[in-house]
This record gives structure tokens, C-alpha cells and sequence, in this order.
């Protein structure tokens, strides 16, 4: 039965000929969302300009496809965490912009879950609408999962195949059973009243990313891949995460702002691999020479990105594939019968993880070039806050000074993220992003906080450093001081191979955990070399959660209990946060390596970090009167190894300033 709704003014305008617009994957006809009949043209009439009229709108596109709930993930269709404009559907009907989010819309509720990182720019992005934040794994809340069946018993809930993984919808229906329906709805219901405002699907050119970054030819990684799916008993294996298609093939794109990634999706047999992307197309432009002779090479054929799911058929008919369940689609997953599916982590995912020696070189020197930029930075800040005359900076325009400074250096081509740049009551909120109308200006008596990272050819970096200009109060020097022996701690970190995330995110906890502090995010997660700044297959957390949680959460479960190896590349990330005052979080990047000890119990090779960011901590924020003797040599042999590894690099005239602030910030402490 269907809901009913008044009829809105697009019911009386005239529909607009041949503005049907498909989506090439599925070839799936959107409709008009307040009058929806099958077959009708959309009505351009309908514009959705706030919160309550895209509720109005996807509730009558619910009440057309008899449905009592639909569900709007975050990702695109190919599960990844940062999205391009035209894929951000949960962003646009919510209004709140943040990477993580499940939106739930029934005919009397919307709510929106998101973890701890975006708690306080939810709340300010959502005031004044209907919708509800949940705040994911905080007492009393529960899980979506728990909320739709608690609420939703007897019920139907929509979602759209092809953005939602495998993974999490056979978790849900793990936990529904019979109880809840998970129907597919092969059309995007916020498509379908987005449009036709929705931005263009983006497709950048491909680029080759040379041997001298990548250290390892295709044809190489290919040969490993199929000994790897081929040991878990698959024929062929398809490949949907787009980290893993650009790292498989040395290729590089920008179709995702801060990811050199492009849209693909790759099918590998024993026989032949075939990668589908979007420069093949109808109207796109090809292919370089140079990507088509790197892929004739290695013996990889290219065909349409919107011919995929028709094309890739023939080539899976009948044979074993492997499928990784948190990349792949609901929509991919139902490409294969349930008795030719082979599931689990993808190769290629581990594979990736564990740099080779040319990308570790490439990590080092990304990360020395990145650290010298943001030396430059804040050495300017430090003139620019301090002087009582001058204009000072904001939070944006702190921002884009460091994307400018970044760019000065040799084989830079952008950042890796957003920058975060926050003074204050700001650098509380985790993602914080200053918009230029109504971002604070930096001042000498409060934390200034800023996360920022960089993309070149060679590596991908990720730092965060804390600062004050002034003189800083006990509290915060107290949680500057906790923050930073818990880095310090997981940096001097030594374990045998093999051990998971989970077990190293005591380190970083234990000193913030003495003062009953913590932090809702995680410790460390993976990264790419010249990919995504965030990847897996490991992390370092689980500690802002009661193991109940995780016990009941695949996705932590598979992240927190990988084990770490040789040639991961991982974060250092610790913070505090007081809401509505201040926060603290320190951030560096570390490469996993062998550890020489004295003995080797127990059979397993010992592992430690190299710590490749080069950038001091804050003197003033330091209470000494906290931290070992242990922690007080480490800090001062830091220090003396940035000052070694950038001094050189700072002899020009341009780099005084920067030379005179980085000499002050390295010596030892008491000095």
C-alpha cells in the first residue's frame, strides 16, 4: 500500500522531454520523486532547497518503491572512505559533510549516525532540521543494525546495491533475519531528486606511475596475485577498491580531490586481466599512449567503466571468484552465485601495505619535503602571532598558506586531505574545516592545532602538530604533556611479527588513561604511497571502545586484529579533547621495521618503527616535571635528528627565519 503525500507543485508543471538520465552501470531510468509513476520523465520542477523539502521528496520515492525506510551510506560504489562531489549523496541530503556517516529516513524520523571525530560538527551542521544525530558506540545508543530492528520489526528497508558493501549487508541481515526486509532498489532514490542538480561523474586522465616510485612492474604483481587467489582456491578475482586497482596496474588519476585515484573496476583471471574504466567511455578521451603501451605490457586489455557489470559475466562464468566482502558492492556480489564465491581479504590489499624498498625511499623523502614545508609554516606563524602591529592570520588562511608552501616542493602535487587548521574552541573539534566567512583568527593566548598532508610522486604524508604562541595554562600543558608521552610511547614501541593493532593501542592510551583521559578516534591507520592517506588492511585503536563492541563489529575486528608487518606504513595519531576549549592531538608517520634485541624468543622476527616526520614538538606545552628520564632522551634525540636531517636544506637566505625558529625549537629540553 502506498503512503500518501499532497501533491507539490511539480505535479502541475509540464514534464521536460527527453531529460531522462541513466546511470551506466545499472541503465537504470531515474524518476520524478513527488510524482513518481513507472516510466514518466523526471519533472525539473522540483527543486529541493532545504532539509525538509529532500525528505518530502525521498519519502515519495519510498512510498513509490513501497518501502518503510531507506538507507544512504557515505561511500561511492566502490567503498571508498573520501568521495568525489557527485557521489556525496549522504552529504547533500543531510547537510552534514563529514567523511563517516549512515543516514536512515523513515516516514516519521530521519537520523543520522556518525562516530566521535564529527560529534560536534554534526551537531552544528543538523541544528534547525528534523534530522536526529546518533553518536555511534557512546552509552545508550544503539547501532543502526539494533535501531532498524527495535523500530523497524515487520518492516521493509531500501538501500541502493551499488553503494553499500557486501560486508555490511550481510551483517545486517545477519542480525535482522526475518524480522526486517533488506530490499535492493536498483535506483538511487537520492539520485532521483537530486537531479538534475547532481554534479557530472568526474573522469580525470590516467597516468602511468613510474617503476622508479613503484619498484615493482605490473606484470610482477599480476603473477603474485593470481598465486594468491589461486592458494585460496579462486579462479579469477575482481577487483572493486580503487587504492587497490591504481596500486595493481602503476597507475595513478585525480577523478577524487586529494586522491590520486581514478575509477576503474579490474577483473583478473588466470587468463586474462581486464580493467574497466571510464576514459573508454562513449564521448571520453582515451587512454594515453603511454597508459596503453604499460598495459599491453602486462598483457591487460581495457574496456568501458559503464560496461562492467554486463561485460565482466562471460569472463566469471562458471569459475571460482574471489571477492573482499568491505570493497565490493552488494551489486558485484550478486555478479557471482553463492557457490562460486570465495571471500576474504583482498591480496592485493596486503600486497599494497607492505612497501617495497623504492616506496619506502619515495615515503622518506615525501615525508622530509612535507616536514620542511610545514617548519616553513610555522616558523611564519610564530612572526606573524607574535607581532603586536600585524595582521594576523585566520584558520583559512593558515590553510592555504600551507598548501602554497607545500607546493614549493619538488615533486608535490597537492594535498593529501583538507587541511585542518584550528585556533581554540576549533582544534576540539576533530574534522574541523575553517570556512573563510566565519573561521577565528590566531591569537597568542590560545591552541592552535593543524592537521595537514601532502601528496608527491614519490610518498604521502599525514602530520598534525599543536602550538602556542604564549604562555600556555597548567591544563593544557598537562594534556599536551599525556598526549605526548602516549606518542612517544606506541614510536619506541618494539613487538614480534605478527602482533595487532589492537594490542599496541595500550602504549598510546595508558598515560591519557592515569588521568582519566581518552580519545574517540583511533591511534594509527594505514597509508599509501602516492594513494589514499587512509588505508588498510591494519590500524592501531580499539581503545575508545569496551571489547563488547568490537567483538561485535567485523569491520573493527578485521582492522584491529591485522597484524602488523614489515613495510607497513602506519600513523602515529594521539589526541585529547575539551569540548568547547581546547584540543591536542600529535600525528606523525612511521614505517614498520626489523628490530635487532638482545635475544629472539619465540621463533618470530621483532619489529619496531622508523619515524620518518621531521617536525618539533611544542616546547611550552611540555611539563617536564610529567615525563621519564627515557622520554626525556628520546624527545632530545628527536630533536637533535630534525635538526640534522633539515639544517642542510635551510641554508639559503629565504630559509633564515625558518633556520633561526627550528635551531630554538631542537635544542634540548632545559636549554
Amino acid at each position: 500500500k502506498l503512503h500518501s503525500f499532497p501533491r507539490c507543485v511539480c505535479a502541475m508543471a509540464a514534464f521536460s522531454a527527453g531529460r531522462k538520465r541513466k546511470r551506466p552501470s545499472l541503465g537504470l531510468q531515474l524518476q520524478c520523486p513527488c510524482c513518481y509513476r513507472p516510466g514518466e520523465t523526471f519533472c525539473d520542477a522540483f527543486t529541493p532547497e532545504d532539509a525538509a523539502r529532500k525528505l518530502a521528496g525521498l519519502r515519495a520515492m519510498m512510498a513509490a518503491h513501497c518501502v518503510d525506510a531507506y538507507i544512504v551510506m557515505s561511500q561511492d560504489a566502490h567503498s571508498s572512505e573520501y568521495i568525489a562531489s557527485a557521489d556525496e549523496r549522504r552529504a547533500w541530503l543531510t547537510g552534514f559533510a563529514g567523511s563517516a556517516g549512515v543516514a536512515l529516513v523513515t516516514f516519521s524520523e530521519a537520523r543520522l549516525w556518525t562516530d566521535s571525530r564529527y560529534f560536534l560538527q554534526a551537531e552544528e551542521q543538523l541544528k534547525g532540521t528534523d534530522w536526529v544525530l546518533m553518536k555511534q558506540h557512546q552509552s545508550g545508543v544503539p547501532e543502526l543494525k539494533d535501531w532498524v530492528l527495535e523500530h523497524l520489526a515487520g518492516k521493509v528497508v531500501g538501500v541502493d546495491p551499488l553503494y553499500i558493501s557486501s560486508e555490511i549487508a550481510e551483517e545486517w541481515r545477519a542480525r535482522w533475519t526475518s524480522k526486517v526486509s533488506l530490499r535492493e532498489i536498483r535506483q538511487n532514490l537520492v539520485d532521483a531528486i537530486w537531479f538534475p542538480l547532481r554534479p557530472e561523474d568526474p573522469c580525470q586522465p590516467i597516468v602511468v606511475h613510474p617503476i622508479e616510485y613503484a619498484g615493482e612492474p605490473v606484470q610482477s604483481k599480476l603473477d603474485r596475485l593470481r598465486s594468491a587467489y589461486q592458494e585460496e582456491g579462486a579462479e579469477a578475482i575482481v577487483l572493486s577498491a580503487l587504492d587497490q586497482i591504481a596500486w595493481l596496474f602503476n597507475l595513478r588519476g585525480s577523478d577524487i580531490e586529494c586522491n590520486p585515484v581514478f575509477f576503474a573496476y579490474a577483473v583478473v583471471s588466470d587468463d586474462q586481466a581486464v580493467l574497466f574504466v571510464r576514459e573508454f567511455d562513449d564521448g571520453k578521451q582515451g587512454l594515453s599512449e603511454a597508459v596503453k603501451s604499460q598495459l599491453e605490457g602486462a598483457r591487460v586489455s581495457a574496456q568501458p567503466y559503464s560496461q562492467f557489470f554486463a561485460d565482466v559475466k562471460p569472463i566469471i562464468a562458471g569459475k571460482k571468484v574471489f571477492i573482499e566482502p568491505s570493497s565490493c558492492s552488494m551489486a558485484i556480489l550478486d555478479l557471482v552465485p553463492p557457490e562460486f564465491r570465495v571471500k576474504g581479504l583482498s591480496p592485493v590489499e596486503t600486497f599494497k601495505a607492505a612497501k617495497n624498498e623504492k616506496e619506502i625511499e619515495g615515503l622518506a623523502s615525501a615525508s622530509k619535503k612535507d616536514s620542511l614545508a610545514l617548519c616553513d609554516l610555522l616558523a611564519l606563524l610564530e612572526d606573524q602571532v607574535g607581532n603586536a602591529d600585524g595582521e594576523r592570520p585566520t584558520e583559512a588562511s593558515v590553510a592555504d598558506l600551507m598548501g602554497e608552501l607545500r607546493k614549493k616542493q619538488p615533486l608535490c602535487v597537492g594535498d593529501s586531505f583538507p587541511t585542518i587548521s584550528s585556533v581554540g574552541p576549533n582544534s576540539a573539534v576533530v574534522h574541523y574545516r575553517p570556512e573563510k566567512k566565519s573561521c577565528r583568527t590566531l591569537e597568542r593566548d590560545q591552541i592552535f592545532l593543524i592537521d595537514t598532508g601532502g601528496q608527491y610522486k614519490d610518498g604521502t604524508t599525514d602530520i598534525t602538530r599543536i602550538v602556542h604562541f604564549g604562555d600556555p595554562t597548567a591544563e593544557q600543558r598537562r594534556f599536551y604533556t599525556r598526549v605526548l608521552q602516549g606518542h612517544m610511547g606506541l614510536a619506541r614501541a618494539v613487538f614480534p611479527d605478527g602482533t595487532p593493532g589492537l594490542m599496541l593501542d595500550m602504549l598510546a592510551r595508558q598515560h591519557l588513561w592515569r588521568d582519566g583521559l581518552n580519545y574517540g578516534h583511533g591511534t594509527g591507520h594505514g597509508m599509501g604511497a602516492y594513494l589514499n592517506v587512509h588505508e588498510g588492511p591494519m590500524g592501531i585503536g580499539g581503545g575508545t571502545v569496551p571489547g563488547s563492541t568490537i567483538m561485535g563489529n567485523e569491520r573493527m575486528k578485521r582492522v584491529y586484529l591485522q597484524p602488523l608487518k614489515a613495510g607497513n606504513y602506519v600513523s602515529n595519531e594521539h589526541g585529547c579533547y575539551k569540548d568547547g576549549d581546547f584540543g591536542i592531538r600529535i600525528e606523525s608517520d612511521l614505517v614498520v621495521i626489523p628490530a635487532q634485541t638482545q635475544y629472539q624468543m619465540g621463533g618470530r622476527d621483532w619489529l619496531t618503527f622508523d619515524y620518518l616526520t621531521l617536525v618539533p614538538m611544542c616546547r611550552v606545552l611540555i611539563d617536564t616535571a610529567l615525563i621519564s628520564p627515557d622520554e626525556h632522551l628520546w624527545l632530545d634525540g628527536y630533536h637533535e635528528k630534525v635538526w640534522k636531517s633539515l639544517e642542510g636544506a635551510l641554508t639559503s637566505p629565504e630559509h633564515t627565519r625558518t633556520r633561526e625558529w627550528l635551531r630554538r625549537a631542537t635544542q634540548p629540553l632545559g636549554l
